[in-house]
């Protein structure tokens, strides 16, 4: 039985620091645990906020592709797939096709600020193994496993969130990882 956990993954914590600092306010995105201290982070001036706020979501969403299954099939691409690829630059493929949030969000982002966010969200991994959330809902872990979940993602959201992404990925608030009951309710849901 191998089980990853994903905590905070790099692209996503990015997403919700700059979502934090520059006051963006996307729907159906739940809030966070605590706000990060933005730092000398400002949102720029350009594009306006509701600009801002639908190329965050578009980034937000493409941030979740790192956590999509792989397809079953393959695709072929046609005719006309392979030449845009084929004209394309090496920064436009990767902007295409990679998790990767767009460099907009570095514009006004106080990078030493986000970088002690995003570190102080990570779980301290010196916690013996008896005493982690893992093991402590184990039977109800090893459960989820059996009906296909094989990665955890925690992120800072506020309270009790849980939601299945895909048949092999769960996404959890730490304060629901961390909370044994919670955490062993919702591993027996899936």
């Amino acid at each position: 039985m191998t089980i990853t956990i994903e905590d905070s993954p790099t692209f996503l914590s990015e997403l919700l620091f700059v979502r934090s600092a520059w006051g963006l306010e996307p729907a159906g995105v739940p809030n966070l645990d605590r706000e990060p201290d933005p730092g000398t982070s400002a949102r720029p001036r350009r594009p306006a906020a509701d600009e801002l706020e639908r190329l965050w979501l578009s980034d937000w969403k493409r941030a979740w592709t790192q956590f999509q299954d792989d397809p079953k099939e393959g695709r072929i691409p046609d005719e006309n797939e392979l030449r845009r690829i084929a004209e394309s630059t090496d920064e436009e493929l990767q902007a295409f096709y990679s998790a990767r949030p767009s460099a907009i969000w570095c514009t006004g982002m106080d990078s030493d600020a986000a970088n002690m966010w995003r570190t102080s969200l990570v779980d301290n991994y010196r916690t013996p193994l008896a005493e982690t959330p893992e093991w402590l809902a184990l039977p109800a872990l090893i459960q989820a496993w059996h009906h296909g979940i094989d990665t955890i993602i925690q992120l800072p959201y506020r309270g009790h969130y849980a939601r299945q992404l895909s048949p092999r990925h769960l996404l959890v608030s730490r304060e629901t990882r961390h909370n044994r009951d919670l955490y062993a309710e919702t591993l027996a849901n899936v």
